[in-house]
């Protein structure tokens, strides 16, 4: 947010395909409205196939406003998701975009103050629900930052609806890779420590890595996660995906001292950083600090496969060549 405020926000734009948005939608946010058994209703009814923009960014405005409408809609409740082409501006493709839910809904005193950084609203409707304040100020910041717009129409215990408009230049559909068809089956039964603080990045993560069969053991801040791989047996984890910004104890001090552990496997053990910041001096703080690899948020299921299916191939390469290979 500080990054946004001072101007420093960039955006890295390159072509983004529809087929990966909804695939990206189906993988990370279908999964948090089965949860509740909300009726997600998904429907991508513009006709442009692959667009020039930041797909980071186009993917974390999104992400953020449908993980809100998971979060404050009761179980049972229905979430709609809809695309339309609207007129385009300056040869870029017109977008709507609507997110539209029947939960807990917002007072309209509290609208007047929807995109104040922090600025939540205390309500019975709500009161369990938990965040930062930081989610909507984050995504008017982007909206803003690709020259579109965002409006809202919300009544407290009856529902909220958001309409973003984006003007985005269209870019040539680039050819599939294609995968090897065993590309998956050296992640099965892996066992991975997963550092993360916000409970729906756990869910979304856990689901993700047992969907390949790794098996997944979970520590919610970076002090907790040297506690766990200090007291697990030698070789017993062979990744370890690792939040950066985290309560108690960061990603990059918590690096430092699993590397610096009088134990073999404390050297060889792959740490790949998690982090919603892709700026280039966060990625290079995270390799000095004794990290292999940098995957930015909102993580992309297939990079992440592909990122874990060649470290634990090093990993268990070192333990084959140093004879200390475990049966998991």
């Amino acid at each position: 947010m500080s990054k946004i405020e001072n101007g420093d926000l960039t955006l890295n734009a390159d072509s983004f395909q529809k087929a990966e948005f909804i695939s990206s939608i189906n993988t990370v946010i279908k999964p948090l409205m089965d949860a509740k058994q909300i009726n997600f209703i998904f429907q991508m009814g513009s006709s442009v196939d692959c667009l020039y923009v930041d797909r980071l960014r186009f993917n974390q405005i999104f992400f953020n406003l449908l993980s809100n409408a998971a979060k404050f809609t009761p179980m049972g409740g229905y979430v709609e998701f809809i695309s339309e082409s609207i007129p385009s501006e300056d040869d870029r493709a017109g977008i709507r975009f609507y997110v539209r839910d029947n939960g807990i809904g917002m007072s309209e005193d509290f609208l007047e103050h929807l995109y104040d950084p922090f600025s939540q609203e205390r309500s019975k409707l709500g009161s369990s629900q938990k965040g930062t304040g930081l989610g909507l100020p984050i995504v008017k910041s982007l909206v803003d930052a690709m020259d579109g717009n965002i409006s809202v129409k919300s009544e407290l215990g009856k529902g909220t609806e958001f309409i973003v408009e984006l003007f985005i230049p269209l870019a040539e559909v680039q050819p599939e890779e294609v995968s090897a068809p065993d590309g998956n089956e050296s992640l099965k039964d892996a066992r991975i420590l997963l550092v993360e603080d916000n409970e729906i990045n756990i869910e979304v993560a856990q689901m993700l890595l047992e969907r390949v069969g790794c098996r997944v053991e979970v520590a919610r801040d970076g002090r907790e996660a040297v506690e766990c791989f200090r007291d697990s047996a030698p070789d017993y984890f062979e990744a370890i995906l690792m939040d950066v910004r985290m309560p108690v104890m960061n990603g990059i001090d918590a690096t430092r001292q699993i590397r610096a552990m009088e134990r073999e496997d404390a050297a060889t053990v792959a740490i790949i950083a998690m982090t919603a910041d892709a700026f280039e001096e966060e990625q290079k703080r995270t390799l000095e600090a004794g990290m292999d690899y940098h995957l930015s948020k909102p993580i992309d299921p297939k990079l992440l496969y592909g990122v874990l299916a060649k470290y634990l191939s090093i990993v268990r390469g070192h333990r084959m060549a140093s004879g200390s290979e475990t049966e998991c």
